[in-house]
């Protein structure tokens, strides 16, 4: 269930709670939208496998392997420019190589959720205590990290792998919605924090919600206005697909649609307007579009998923996070993050399988 779970959440979070965003700002609301909503959902929970989260013992690999990866980030730190490292509107930035692999410290803070909610534990005391205080260290450096670059999406990851695993523990109860509504709060508090840092300390609360329940809002409009516009998501596939293996460069046609639409000034061409999946399905062939995008992003998640189920620290269920987070932005980024992230984990599954014995067993 774990996964149908991580899934849904960008149902829930960018259309569900965006829906009453939407009547909070006064919109009308389509009468599409919340049958199309259904119905993503439901194919969500259709079509994804069940994958088991019994907790399990560490192994030698792993924690070479978190050293390997604390040490990366410290070298990726050491060589990034930053006065040139925080993400502006105005500005389109080139990404070095360095601040490409940064981006390893989320793999670190999912570790440290995984090990702080025992979902992997270690049989030695002290090891549990070494490990205990380098958990909260890895997710304390992702904050920072996020916080510097003023992304959002890497300041709430770390606070939705936490929610996730903690969550799991618990059958519904009291708990259940104490924890639930104190991660929701520090979820918008942290979400507000990196849009202030971003926007140069514009704390005002419409601007914080329009942000995060954006895919709702490009929703109603595409539904309401019916542009025609062409997201022209088959050859931005390709070409995207294509770019990640080295062929080419990818341009995404979601600055034409924020020009198209009216979100830009005619003369900016350089930021990018995202549609979300549901939005862009409907503006490239209207609901059949919806449903094949759907089902071709779901199965490309389930053959991820069956590729990799041997990936260290469970690293298979962060291929729905993948989903989640391509979910509110655009078709052939999710379908192409989804792919690689399946080819990633399943060479490094590969390789483990063939590790000597005493490196596959626990410490």
């Amino acid at each position: 269930m774990i996964i149908k779970y991580i899934a849904l959440l960008p149902v829930l979070i960018f259309y569900g709670l965006g829906y009453f965003n939407l009547i909070w700002r006064g919109d009308s609301v389509h009468w599409l939208y919340l049958p199309l909503v259904f119905l993503s959902g439901g194919l969500i929970v259709a079509m994804l496998p069940k994958v088991s989260m019994e907790p399990r013992t560490i192994k030698n690999y792993e924690l070479l392997f978190l050293l390997c990866l604390q040490f990366l980030v410290m070298l990726c730190l050491a060589f990034i420019d930053f006065e040139r490292f925080r993400l502006s509107r105005d500005v389109l930035r080139i990404r070095t190589i360095w601040e490409k692999m940064l981006l390893v410290h989320l793999f670190l803070s999912w570790c440290a959720a995984m090990l702080l909610n025992h979902q992997i534990v270690s049989p030695k005391p002290i090891t549990r205590r070494l490990l205990t205080f380098a958990s909260w260290f890895f997710i304390a450096q992702s904050l920072f990290i996020a916080y510097l670059e003023g992304r959002r999406t890497a300041a709430i990851l770390p606070l939705v792998f936490l929610a996730l695993f903690r969550l799991s523990l618990y059958r519904v109860s009291f708990r259940l919605i104490s924890y639930s509504t104190l991660f929701t709060g520090a979820f918008l508090g942290l979400f507000g924090l990196v849009t202030s840092a971003r926007t140069g300390g514009d704390f005002a609360m419409k601007l914080i919600l329009d942000r995060l329940f954006w895919p709702a809002i490009a929703l109603n409009d595409i539904l309401t206005l019916r542009p025609h516009f062409d997201p022209q998501t088959l050859s931005q596939v390709g070409s995207r697909f294509l770019a990640s293996m080295g062929f080419g460069q990818y341009t995404s046609t979601t600055n034409d649609f924020g020009r198209f639409m009216g979100y830009l000034h005619d003369r900016n061409f350089v930021v990018g307007i995202n549609y979300g999946v549901i939005g862009e399905g409907f503006l490239w062939w209207g609901i059949p579009g919806i449903i094949i995008a759907h089902i071709a992003l779901l199965l490309a998640l389930a053959f991820a998923i069956r590729a990799s189920k041997n990936a260290p620290f469970r690293t298979t269920l962060l291929l729905p996070f993948l989903f989640f987070h391509g979910y509110q932005m655009e078709i052939p980024y999710t379908l192409v993050a989804i792919l690689k992230g399946g080819l990633i984990l399943g060479i490094i599954s590969m390789i483990l399988d063939a590790l000597p014995r005493k490196l596959q067993s626990a410490p």
